[in-house]
């Protein structure tokens, strides 16, 4: 209510309200978030993605994306480091 103006489900959140939202939960939280601009919509918009996590997992993050990159193409990689990264990774939802 305080950031949007209702309450979640009371009406339709404007993609400016969502954007306001997704900001502040970052800015109440910033060693636990990261706020991403991914893109705009053909309006010109932003699409966000909010990542939510440990301020330990979130200060790795970039590793963690790097080795997420290297688990989406194992080619070259030895089986070995391919359950190396599947032991050691998070589970990661889009």
């Amino acid at each position: 209510v305080d950031v949007v103006g209702h309450a979640a489900g009371d009406e339709i959140t404007s993609p400016e309200g969502i954007a306001l939202y997704l900001r502040e939960l970052h800015r109440a939280a910033p060693e636990r978030t990261r706020l991403v601009e991914y893109a705009r919509r053909w309006e010109g918009r932003p699409l966000h993605l909010l990542v939510i996590g440990s301020a330990e997992r979130i200060a790795a993050l970039d590793a963690v994306k790097a080795d997420l990159a290297r688990l989406a193409d194992p080619r070259g990689l030895a089986a070995a480091e391919v359950d190396a990264l599947v032991g050691r990774l998070p589970i990661v939802t889009w």
